[in-house]
């Protein structure tokens, strides 16, 4: 047995002491890494595989169970021929494994993790989040209401059932306009400050929809993957909120609410359309939740379009629904959050509406 590799095993304990002290101390966690450390890996990973057409990422999901089963089938036949060493050869592989968990573990707890501890996004724009009366969730969903309806009254690109369609030539020119929306957040907020890098359709995103994946960030290369399959109105800010993962905001209440504040900011009525909507869907779901005749007279308030666009996309995730795989994926998903400092797991995407509540009191 190589003994040089149980120092590697090290990276476990010094992985929970590091979320000790990013737990202990936000500001090392935010100016430490979030800003620091953090700032350098996404520049330097991001250039790596921002250039490339494809993704490394999906591309490793499909090598990768190839490569781990064939290291397997060969361990094991190592195993079984080499009677006399069956045991070195056992505890190697069991050693193996650790190394490669515990540099897995560190990698996305340094480069990641730690930034679930950063300040929140809330302490860092300066609004203040609080308790807030159905009266204002009502008000501010009737608000949403109207500005999506109104855009997409605008919006003169849509299929022959009404349902909006992307007036975008490719992929690339939608990932281009998030990019300069960045651009344009960095000049209000200096963490976003630097650049970031074009999101990349995932190949296989019809398979994707099984899993209720519209998006997913990779912190090993430093990619931003899209479900490109799912109803054009909402890709726009599936974009934006993937990108947020890019500068360090882990959190997926504060990635939705980055998401409607740079489409807003847009001049393209998609990326505006796409913004309120999101919030809108939140915000409406909150209230129906609490009062179900004001989202009743909420709904009756949305602009035809915005309903034909509500409808496609019920109709599109009504096929995946009850499905193994996506119950599977949720169960990972809510797991993920919850060893992530998401203690709400999936249910924190919902936290998205005390910030834009938060937001719209600065508002008027």
């Amino acid at each position: 047995m190589n003994r040089k590799k149980l120092w590697i095993l090290i990276l476990i304990p010094l992985t929970f002491l590091l979320v000790f002290l990013v737990k202990s101390n936000t500001y090392i966690a935010e100016y430490v890494f979030a800003r620091g450390i953090y700032r350098v890996y996404a520049f330097i990973m991001g250039n790596l595989t921002g250039w490339l057409p494809f993704s490394v990422m999906e591309l490793g999901i499909i090598v990768l169970p190839i490569v781990a089963v064939i290291i397997v089938v060969r361990w094991i036949i190592g195993i079984i021929k080499n009677k006399g060493k069956r045991a070195v050869r056992i505890i190697n592989g069991i050693v193996n494994a650790l190394c490669l968990g515990a540099i897995i573990l560190f990698w996305s707890t340094c480069f990641s993790g730690v930034n679930n501890y950063r300040y929140t996004f809330a302490e860092i724009a300066g609004l203040e989040v609080r308790d807030s009366s159905k009266e204002e969730l009502n008000e501010l969903c009737l608000w949403l209401a109207k500005q999506a309806s109104e855009t997409r009254r605008q919006i003169t690109s849509v299929d022959e059932s009404g349902v909006m369609k992307s007036s975008y030539e490719s992929f690339r020119d939608m990932t281009k306009e998030a990019r300069a929306l960045y651009g344009k957040l960095g000049e209000k907020y200096e963490v976003f400050d630097y650049p970031c890098w074009n999101s990349k359709p995932v190949m296989f995103s019809h398979m994707m929809s099984y899993t209720d994946i519209v998006g997913v960030y990779c912190v090993f290369t430093m990619e931003t993957n899209i479900n490109v399959d799912v109803p054009d109105y909402s890709i726009p800010s599936t974009i934006m909120h993937e990108l947020s993962h890019s500068f360090g905001f882990m959190r997926e209440d504060e990635a939705n609410f980055i998401s409607f504040l740079g489409c807003i900011e847009s001049e393209s009525l998609e990326f505006q359309y796409s913004g309120y909507m999101h919030a809108l869907i939140h915000a409406g779901n909150k209230l129906a939740g609490i009062d179900m005749e004001l989202y009743t007279e909420l709904h009756k308030t949305y602009d035809p379009g915005v309903r034909a666009d509500l409808n496609a996309n019920s109709e599109y995730w009504n096929q995946f629904e009850d499905t193994v795989i996506q119950e599977v994926s949720n169960v990972v998903n809510d797991t993920y959050l919850k060893a992530n400092n998401q203690s709400d797991g999936v249910k924190s995407y919902g936290r998205m509406v005390d910030l834009l509540l938060a937001w719209y009191r600065t508002q008027k």
